[in-house]
């Protein structure tokens, strides 16, 4: 959905998470969501949820980029990225 899109929908039906702060604060953020979604979990089913969840995976993929291609595609990110908080 693009941002533009998601403002019209309304606030209480939408929940942003950054994969960086689940990543982070899996725990928290997987209540979070639940919470959010109405829906109860054990705190086993919790950990088991979050086994899979690797911290490394953060900027996996910008490391997968060259940096030829990166400046490829920063001026088609760009603002996207400063809209969400991402920072080079």
């Amino acid at each position: 959905m693009q941002p533009n899109q998601l403002a019209k929908v309304d606030i209480d039906k939408v929940l942003q998470i950054r994969y960086e702060d689940f990543v982070k604060n899996g725990d928290k953020e997987l209540r979070t969501i639940t919470d959010f979604l109405g829906v109860a979990i054990t705190d086993e089913q919790c950990q088991q949820a979050l086994s899979q969840v690797k911290p490394g995976s953060v900027g996996k993929g910008r490391k997968a980029i060259s940096p030829e291609m990166l400046e490829q595609i920063m001026p088609l990110m760009e603002s996207t990225l400063r809209q969400y908080e991402y920072h080079k």
